[in-house]
Formats: structure tokens, sequence, C-alpha cells
């Protein structure tokens, strides 16, 4: 009888102790409904990513033969960048896709509200890579809407939607919340 009771009082700790051990904190699966949230924008055959990177500004710059590419220098604003890679198959030779944006964002700044040719205060760059022979490289974005907004003490909530006719475009909008320590 005492061993059956001790077997029972073994198993009902065990049972708790698993119980305990497969519960997330409420933190964790916050996380995990903002990633599937920011998935959603992300087109299904590709990975997106999103990075700020502190005192860092963007620069499209040109090269001998015209062509445009990109260069992060030093600086006190805040540089946002949001980066979509299209999934390929293996061994597939010049299949390699990838759009990059880059937001800058001033010291302090707590609202924006961006249309059109007004996104040139923030610098909002759109870049193409690709082998698409004359339509690859980076392009200034003056068509489209940028808000961003202060949601509490570091955090912030931002939604691009935009439009490039110089070259063909995959990602159209993005809509993200990230944090900003300044």
């Amino acid at each position: 009888m005492n061993i059956l009771y001790l077997s029972m009082k073994i198993l009902s700790i065990l049972t708790v102790f698993v119980i305990v051990l497969n519960c997330k904190p409420s933190s964790a699966i916050e996380e995990q409904a903002k990633a599937s949230s920011q998935a959603n924008i992300c087109p299904e055959n590709g990975e997106c990513s999103f990075k700020v990177f502190p005192n860092k500004s963007f620069v499209i710059k040109k090269d001998e033969f015209g062509l445009t590419y990109g260069e992060l220098i030093e600086s006190d604003h805040s540089l946002l960048q949001f980066e979509y890679i299209k999934n390929v198959p293996e061994n597939t030779a010049d299949g390699h896709y990838s759009e990059l944006i880059y937001i800058e964002l001033e010291p302090n700044v707590d609202v924006l509200n961006l249309q059109d040719e007004d996104l040139k205060a923030a610098n909002v760059s759109f870049g193409r890579f690709c082998f698409c022979k004359g339509e690859t490289g980076y392009y200034a974005i003056t068509k489209g809407h940028l808000t961003l907004q202060k949601t509490s003490k570091n955090l912030f909530s931002l939604s691009l939607e935009f439009k490039t006719d110089e070259v063909p475009q995959i990602i159209t909008q993005i809509h993200q919340e990230f944090e900003l320590k300044k």
C-alpha cells in the first residue's frame, strides 16, 4: 500500500513538472505572434528580415559605368533595413533575387507621415539585385506613403507602401514593429 501511495505521489509530481516545463512565458508567445504577423507580408517563396542600424545613413552612388550601388556611412541617424531574398532551387545558376528597402530616421523622431516626394526626407531607397540585365541597383522612392508612430518608450510602428517605376518589384509594402534605442 505504501508503494502504491508513493508511486502515485511521484507520478503526480512528475505530471506537474512536465506541465510547468511545457508552459511558455507570455513574452515568448508575444514574440511568436509578432514574428508570424511579420511573416504575413513576406511572400511565401522567400525569406524576409528587418534590421535597425544605429548611427548610420544610406547613400546611393554611381560607378564609372553609371550603375548604382549603396553605401552605409556613419551619421547621427538610425537606418532601417528590410530585406527580401527569394528562395531559388538548389544548383540554379544566376538564380539569386533580392530586394532591399532602406529608411533613414532623424534622431529623436517620434512621428512621421510622408507622402510621395516627401519620402526624400526619410531617404527611402529601394534596391533590386538579380541576374536581370539593366534592371538592378538602388533607386530613390518618391511614390508611396510612410507612417511612423512611437508606441511606447522605445517601440515604434512603421508602415510603408511604395512603388518604383524604374524596375519591377515584388515587395510593395512593409508593416513592422521595432525597437529603437536612442
